[in-house]
């Protein structure tokens, strides 16, 4: 994914003054200032972030106390986004002058240009997920009140959207782009209308693409078992596996292809891997998901246009 920026930091792998660079570098792009209750903040925090074009992924743990920096930076430099977050524990949010808490499980949809402060523990674990508006259609941007909603975790659409939005970050570096932006863009559509309490065709089309990724992400995290199919995907997603089938078929490609697709590009990426240049071409076919050896053969040719042994040798 040539836009993708991906960053991982861990406090106990950098230095603490580019430590606290980093960190500051990286909150200053979100906008959340947050504040903490406890004068002893744990000394360990980590942060994992990615962004594609004008979407982003963050995903903190650690000390509140340290989000705490470049707050007014933060409040001044705000993008027109929609953001939804998602904390690993209850913690009371303050918005404007509303105050009202947040269950772990819940998700909390609000606009970044507006004051908002988190209050917690001296640890803190928080997941958040940008979009800009400009990628929504207004009717969706448009379908709730600029203040921020707590979508409860009782509700079947919180449910389906965490599904979707936590194993998004780490699939990042395996989605096409395509795939990121999409998700997100679905996310968020179908966010505001079930704040904005809208149950009208536009957000019946919207949850349906938004299950369709998470069968896509589902995909994604399994292609490399064997087993893997049809059957096993509609147990994963508590759904038939005729259902299964249906959620493809406004796609561009059925369960299957996305299935075959997911495998060789696996398959591709380890061959051209120099640290895995002591595997076998056999090996790598069965890590990769596949139980035939010949059926893998002519599908790399047919998708790449040439063969698994091309790629080995650095022929292309």
């Amino acid at each position: 994914m040539s836009s993708l920026t991906i960053k991982n930091w861990t406090s106990a792998d950098i230095p603490l003054a580019q430590r606290a660079a980093a960190l500051e570098a990286a909150v200053l792009s979100q906008p959340c200032p947050f504040r903490t209750q406890s004068q002893n903040p744990a000394p360990v925090a980590e942060m994992y972030y990615a962004q594609v074009a004008e979407t982003s992924v963050l995903r903190y743990r650690g000390e509140t106390s340290r989000l705490l920096r470049g707050a007014k930076e933060i409040a001044a430099a705000t993008p027109d986004n929609l953001a939804i977050m998602a904390c690993d524990s209850s913690v009371d949010l303050v918005e404007e002058d509303r105050r009202f808490s947040l269950r772990s499980g819940d998700l909390y949809l609000y606009h970044p240009s507006r004051k908002l402060e988190l209050i917690g523990g001296d640890r803190l674990g928080i997941s958040t997920f940008c979009v800009a508006s400009g990628l929504i259609e207004s009717a969706h941007a448009q379908a709730w009140i600029p203040l921020g909603a707590v979508l409860p975790r009782e509700n079947a659409t919180t449910r389906l959207l965490r599904a979707v939005l936590t194993p998004l970050l780490d699939l990042a570096r395996d989605l096409p782009e395509t795939a990121f932006l999409s998700t997100l863009r679905h996310a968020a559509q179908v966010a505001a209308l079930e704040a904005g309490g809208r149950t009208h065709e536009r957000a019946r089309e919207a949850k349906g693409r938004l299950r369709l990724h998470r069968a896509q992400a589902l995909i994604e995290r399994r292609h490399r078992d064997t087993a893997f199919g049809p059957a096993a995907a509609a147990r994963e997603l508590g759904c038939s596996v005729r259902l299964v089938h249906q959620m493809f078929e406004g796609a561009d490609r059925s369960f299957g292809t996305h299935l075959l697709e997911a495998r060789l590009r696996t398959a591709w990426k380890v061959l051209a891997a120099p640290d895995h240049d002591q595997r076998t071409i056999t090996q790598i076919a069965f890590e990769s998901g596949f139980n035939d050896l010949s059926t893998f053969h002519r599908a790399f040719r047919r998708m790449f246009g040439v063969s698994p042994r091309d790629v080995r040798s650095r022929l292309i």
